[in-house]
């Protein structure tokens, strides 16, 4: 009866489980994931003043409806931009660059800086391995002009006697990288090469060949005595020009693509391409198109719908399979998956994962938004409880006093202390503390008294610097006599060191059944108050020792109220021969085992409230 008592409440508790899954819409998810996005807002309109973050905000509110906080984040992000057309303005990175182009293209804004940018900032990606390669039936001289990618243009002469180069140890190869000139290729990630062949009529094949270990790779092939030959031989690093990236790479050529400009690391892409990587496959079939990588992308889906157990990765290859139709099974699927993942706070963990999970996955989703606050756009609406508080924002009311528009609003609580920028207050210059417009504390600004901080980050206690005088180069150390108002024994604090924290206690408050474990006692000296406490996990076994007792119990003495019971035997004796024995059949005895199950439960509980 216990058993099925026991199952039929597992069957209840998932049978329940599920109705509340299934009840959990894409709406549902998109408009918490939305919600909470909105309280990630800054009043400037960025995300954690980060371009990044920032960008594929933008691109998750605006695919949302969302529309005017999606303006505000993109006000923003165009504020970061350098005059070379690169992202942010202070520190240029080919991935933030990468994604404020997406979200600029996306609302149509200037762009046409961003291509010339990314071609400049690409590197060379394989260096020695390019290799020009002319077949002709007849003697000659070749015109190679090519244009270098700092656009400066070089023309040279090469002579072909029966198809080899004597100019180049009289190969059959020209190699670019050395014959033509030093470092041509190592140079310049991107060539266009014009090769005129005219002189070895009637026939010639003009071809380009990249070679690794013994893979030979025929990436261009013209059966023309002229052509024009173009290496792309480039890759990004993290920042402009720096150290091949894949993963900058790739992003960097998805933004490009969308830009409808070219790009010249595709090759290197693909040399490097790991058929194991989900964001590979999804963004190379993004910027190619290419089943290839859509295959084996779907291929590669985890029964539980995921990409990886990650909510980025399956987040894009949900917006690859979008781009192909017949994908249905393998979305919903996916998007089954992010809607179990999402928090209760409504996210995915971060600004980036949240917003890429929204714009890949769930942004086409219709949802409603008169019930989303926008948490940042000055007014109240929403649920909020005040402007841009309270109800689904961050920020509690509480702590959104000053809105920093340079009117002391004293109808809004601000006042000095918690709005400096609105209410400015002039200097005390003798209450202990830094105010006003003081460098230090009661000094400098409006305070007779010059500080003696410099403020170069160097603690020169020799001049008088302290962590109280200049807190910005003398920061307050760790230890006794922190005035942290505890007394801190591990720290070194004692009541004769460190008054502050540690008071003189009067006989009354340190002797030994005032229940009070002091500093000087233990549960040696005085065991009243310093109670040694046993392990918690020690009194958790002996809880479970005590139940599994209790079960036994119940279940041995319901069988001897079936039939006699037999002794048990082991291997070097019997158990229970000496037992009191109990007759089924008598109905006196049976009561005895009734009394008998009641008097174990009772000891067992007595046990269990010790």
């Amino acid at each position: 009866m216990n058993k099925i008592v026991l199952l039929a409440l597992i069957l209840i508790f998932l049978v329940a489980s599920s109705i509340v899954a299934a009840e959990k819409t894409s709406k549902d998810t998109a408009e918490n994931g939305l919600k909470w996005l909105l309280s990630k807002q800054n009043s400037d309109g960025s995300f954690n003043d980060n371009v990044l973050d920032t960008s594929l905000a933008t691109l998750a509110m605006s695919s949302l409806g969302s529309t005017s906080e999606a303006e505000k984040a993109l006000d923003w992000v165009k504020l970061q931009q350098n005059n070379q057309g690169c992202f942010p303005k202070s520190n240029c990175r080919v991935k933030d660059t990468a994604f404020a182009s997406l979200a600029l293209k996306r609302f149509d804004q200037d762009t046409s800086k961003i291509p010339d940018w990314f071609r400049k900032a690409q590197s060379a990606a394989l260096v020695d391995s390019w290799w020009l390669q002319i077949a002709a039936s007849a003697d000659g001289q070749c015109k190679l002009d090519y244009t270098k990618s700092d656009d400066q243009k070089a023309n040279i002469t090469v002579r072909v006697n029966n198809s080899k180069f004597p100019s180049c140890n009289n190969g059959n190869w020209l190699n670019l990288n050395t014959c033509l000139e030093p470092s041509l290729v190592a140079n310049n990630p991107s060539l266009n090469i014009n090769v005129d062949c005219r002189t070895l009529s009637p026939s010639a094949i003009i071809s380009l060949i990249y070679t690794t270990s013994n893979n030979y790779y025929l990436v261009q092939d013209e059966h023309s005595s002229q052509a024009n030959i173009i290496v792309k031989n480039g890759c990004f690093g993290i920042a402009y020009r720096g150290a091949c990236n894949y993963d900058s790479s790739l992003y960097a050529n998805w933004a490009v693509k969308e830009l409808q400009a070219g790009a010249d690391t595709l090759f290197f892409l693909k040399q490097n391409y790991d058929a194991s990587n989900t964001i590979h496959n999804a963004l190379l079939h993004i910027i190619t198109g290419d089943e290839q990588y859509l295959n084996e992308l779907t291929r590669r889906q985890r029964t539980d719908g995921s990409w990886d157990n990650n909510n980025l990765n399956t987040a894009l290859a949900v917006f690859a399979l979008k781009k192909s139709s017949g994908n249905r099974n393998q979305i919903d699927n996916a998007t089954s998956y992010l809607i179990k993942k999402q928090q209760s706070d409504g996210s995915w963990g971060n600004v980036q994962d949240t917003a890429m999970v929204l714009y890949s996955a769930f942004g086409d989703v219709s949802i409603s938004l008169s019930e989303i606050s926008s948490c940042s756009d000055g007014k109240k609406n929403g649920d909020e409880e005040g402007v841009d508080c309270g109800g689904g924002c961050s920020k509690k009311c509480s702590e959104v006093v000053c809105d920093n528009d340079g009117t002391c609003d004293a109808s809004r609580g601000e006042d000095s202390d918690n709005c400096l920028s609105d209410c400015k207050k002039e200097a005390s210059c003798g209450d202990g503390k830094k105010n006003g417009d003081e460098e230090g504390v009661d000094c400098g600004g409006g305070c007779s008294k010059k500080c003696v901080c410099n403020f170069d980050g160097v603690c020169d206690s020799d001049v008088g610097e302290d962590s109280k005088q200049c807190p910005s180069d003398c920061q307050e150390s760790i230890g006794p006599c922190n005035n942290n108002g505890r007394c801190d024994a591990v720290d070194g604090e004692t009541s004769s060191g460190c008054p502050n924290d540690c008071p003189v206690k009067t006989e009354e408050e340190v002797k030994c059944g005032n229940k009070i474990c002091d500093a000087t006692e233990d549960s040696s000296s005085c065991p009243q108050d310093c109670e040694k406490k046993r392990s918690s996990l020690i009194w958790w076994i002996l809880i479970f020792i005590v139940l599994i007792i209790v079960a036994f119990l119940i279940y041995y003495y319901k069988k001897l109220g079936k039939k006699k019971p037999k002794p048990l035997e082991f291997g070097f004796g019997t158990f229970g021969k000496n037992e009191r024995k109990l007759e089924p059949t008598a109905l006196g005895n049976k009561r005895s085992v009734d009394e008998e199950l009641e008097r174990s439960i009772r000891e067992a509980e007595k046990i269990i409230r010790k």
